[in-house]
């Protein structure tokens, strides 16, 4: 009965303290339909430009009060596939 009681108050105890970890940060994400990405880029024949779809990107904030006090991770992604350029030779 008391081991019993033991796991329950460590499994209340754990829960609090992730609930507390995770209210200590803002997620923000990018709105990817109001966006747009552009590479660009040189070689020593032209310069070039692709354009990305099916990009993303997430950070998570610390803030006090309205100002950033820390930034605990960014995170991009976007596919290879998802660059496309409007010269047919880049396309590979």
């Amino acid at each position: 009965m008391r081991n019993l009681r033991f796991k329950y108050l460590s499994l209340s105890i754990m829960t609090l303290l992730f609930a507390i970890i995770a209210t200590a940060q803002d997620v923000y994400k990018l709105n990817t339909k109001n966006s747009s990405l552009t590479v660009t880029g040189t070689s020593s024949l032209h310069d070039w430009e692709l354009k990305a779809t099916g990009f993303g990107a997430e950070t998570g904030l610390k803030l006090e009060g309205s100002v950033v006090s820390e930034i605990q991770y960014v995170k991009f992604t976007s596919p290879v596939k998802g660059l496309k350029s409007d010269k047919k030779i880049m396309r590979n």
